[in-house]
């Protein structure tokens, strides 16, 4: 007896879930490589015929050819213009490979922008004033541990405290602690993307309301409260919500980032939430924490500081930290920072100087196996949804194509984005059929 279309469709969309990395790599890997292919080429589309790009940035990409290599008194503004080019660059760019690290060690704030943050202190503690441009260390011309930038006007001895100001130091660091953060923002946007796209295409299939009554239901363990915990807390807060989880220097930012894309979020609310509290509040607060450390400026109030916590310390560990103890392990901290990238082949390999694998390191570890898991999840699901325009394909061939309207309970929101939508990978919409 011929099976009927429903029966056939429910024996594809079981053997569609066994459509993973594990159980079907072959398959899983050509069906993903389809979908990516549909991205990219949509992608190249996108920026290549865009109006930015063709009114804009190529004459300007022209302009700058033909200028920059033609001598005359414009050749200093060209020089300056790519000075600054090149700063963003390097400070955006490592913001984001400080995000997208997923706890392997490469936290480029502490190789790179807090010891940027301890040369600009110890330069202007040299010189006697700010007159020093900071922005050289970078690319070719980083500075190695224990040098400074050149001052350009030294000021006598004994003005320190005349010259050099709390705001000006603030203001002095600012603009590179403020590219650094942007670029961590940017760095949370993958999983953000990735799992809204994800999102799209569990909508067009069953799963997502299976998905959906798995975190409705009374399910305790830990990784399915974890999630419904920040899905209640950023549903009930959405911006404001964000904007709090990613104001401090939080390590399970990257789940908020995927919980905030499963649940469609849209996107500027999610980035301009993101850029100002990783951006500008977070960077804000570390800068001041580290011109407190580094600033010779709060050399007084860092012994007062030491001395109030010293004794609060030794009592809570019970003695076992006395107060020398713990302005020797403070001050070696602050050294640690302030080497910055002599300090990164420690950093990336986890380790102490004893040889000892930290708690943070694990905790690190833990994350990455985490976010790892969450990229093989989508990976698998886009992989199952090529699957399942084949297996409607099949359907179609053989029982014929539904009626118009059995096709429009199945249309999807993701079929409602226009064609090539960066979150939807298919190359033209769903048609009710």
């Amino acid at each position: 007896m011929a099976k009927s279309r429903e029966e056939r469709a429910a024996e594809l969309r079981a053997a569609r879930k066994r459509v993973t990395l594990f159980q079907q790599p072959i398959r899983t890997v050509a069906n993903f490589s389809v979908m990516m292919h549909r991205f990219t080429h949509w992608l190249a589309v996108y920026i290549s015929t865009h109006p930015f790009t063709v009114r804009l940035l190529v004459p300007f990409v022209v302009l700058w050819v033909v200028l920059r290599f033609i001598p005359g008194p414009h050749v200093p503004y060209m020089d300056e213009i790519w000075l600054m080019f090149r700063l963003v660059v390097w400070w955006v760019g490592l913001g984001i490979l400080s995000s997208v690290g997923l706890g392997t060690g490469m936290h480029s704030g502490i190789l790179f922008l807090f010891p940027h943050v301890y040369i600009i202190c110890t330069t202007s503690e040299e010189c006697n004033n700010l007159n020093f441009d900071s922005r050289v260390n970078m690319w070719e011309g980083h500075l190695e541990p224990g040098q400074n930038f050149p001052c350009l006007q030294p000021s006598p001895t004994g003005t320190f405290t005349d010259n050099v100001t709390l705001w000006g130091l603030f203001l002095k660091c600012w603009f590179y602690c403020f590219l650094w953060g942007w670029g961590t923002a940017i760095g949370e946007l993958p999983p953000y993307a990735a799992s809204y796209a994800a999102a799209k295409s569990r909508e067009a299939d069953e799963e997502f309301e299976e998905l959906q009554h798995q975190i409705e239901s009374g399910t305790h363990d830990w990784l399915t409260s974890s999630k419904r915990w920040m899905i209640n807390y950023l549903q009930k807060h959405g911006f404001l919500g964000v904007l709090l989880l990613s104001s401090w220097p939080n390590a399970l930012f990257d789940l908020c980032g995927i919980c905030c894309g499963h649940f469609l979020m849209p996107f500027w609310n999610f980035f301009i939430a993101v850029s100002i509290g990783k951006g500008v509040i977070k960077v804000t607060g570390q800068l001041a924490f580290f011109l407190f450390l580094f600033s010779k400026l709060f050399v007084e109030s860092r012994k007062a500081a030491l001395h109030f916590f010293a004794p609060i310390v030794e009592r809570v560990s019970f003695g076992s930290i006395t107060h020398s103890k713990f302005v020797h392990k403070v001050n070696e901290a602050i050294h640690k920072v302030s080497r910055g990238r002599g300090q990164a082949g420690a950093a990336a390999g986890g380790e102490e100087d004893d040889g000892r694998v930290t708690l943070a390191t694990l905790f690190g570890y833990l994350i990455l196996v985490l976010i790892l898991y969450f990229v093989m999840s989508c990976f698998n699901q886009f992989a199952q949804q090529r699957q399942k325009e084949l297996d409607d394909e099949e359907l179609n061939k053989t029982y014929g194509k539904v009626a118009p309207s059995d096709a429009a309970t199945n249309t999807t929101a993701s079929s409602e984005k226009p064609p090539g939508s960066p979150y939807n990978l298919r190359t033209r919409p769903q048609k009710a059929e």
